[in-house]
């Protein structure tokens, strides 16, 4: 299984802090909230699967392996690891311009 070692991963550990009122879960909230949309609306206009692969990694209870997400949407892990790489850009650049 691979290490994701990005500020999005933070969103699978805060679903389980016990303590929601802190600032950076309400961040990161808006952050997969924002990114969540953004990719939906994305995939209708460009017919890929950022959506779902998205979903797969940082919203699913469930924890999938890099082979398992490539197997599930048709897609090369070299696509998956750019595809991650994007988000997390994405993700800095929406986390960055919040300003509570």
């Amino acid at each position: 299984m691979n290490k994701r070692k990005c500020i999005l991963n933070l969103v699978r550990q805060s679903n389980k802090t016990a303590d929601k009122n802190t600032e950076e879960y309400k961040r990161l909230k808006i952050v997969v909230s924002v990114l969540e949309r953004y990719f939906q609306v994305y995939d209708m206009d460009n017919g890929t699967v950022h959506s779902q692969v998205f979903a797969m990694l940082y919203l699913s209870d469930k924890y999938y392996t890099y082979n398992q997400i490539c197997k599930a949407v048709h897609i090369g892990k070299n696509t998956l690891v750019r595809y991650i790489e994007k988000y997390e850009k994405l993700a800095v650049k929406i986390f960055n311009q919040l300003k509570f």
